[in-house]
């Protein structure tokens, strides 16, 4: 059976570890972001049907979207951390 706040725990630990900024919000959801102003910016919850939902970052609206994700099983918690992970390897204006 699928954890949801187990789920939400590894991807707060996988953003801490890649230098997110990671805020709770609210009992059962996060704000993981790499920096305001950059499409890596998410708004992470579950949601009434019990599942995780992503929500991105609209710049030109300044609030969440849709979902973009549905996370619904630990496969798709681990493809979401590698996302997190690529992002944050990939991303403009990184500094070395």
């Amino acid at each position: 059976m699928f954890d949801t706040k187990k789920a939400l725990w590894f991807i707060k630990s996988v953003a801490d570890e890649q230098e997110y900024k990671v805020e709770e919000n609210g009992e059962t959801g996060l704000l993981v972001w790499l920096g305001k102003r950059h499409g890596v910016d998410f708004e992470i919850s579950i949601n009434a049907s019990n599942y995780i939902q992503c929500n991105q970052w609209d710049e030109q609206e300044e609030e969440y979207g849709r979902a973009i994700y549905s996370i619904r099983s630990q496969s798709d918690v681990t493809h979401f951390c590698n996302i997190l992970i690529s992002s944050s390897l990939i991303r403009a204006k990184r500094r070395n």
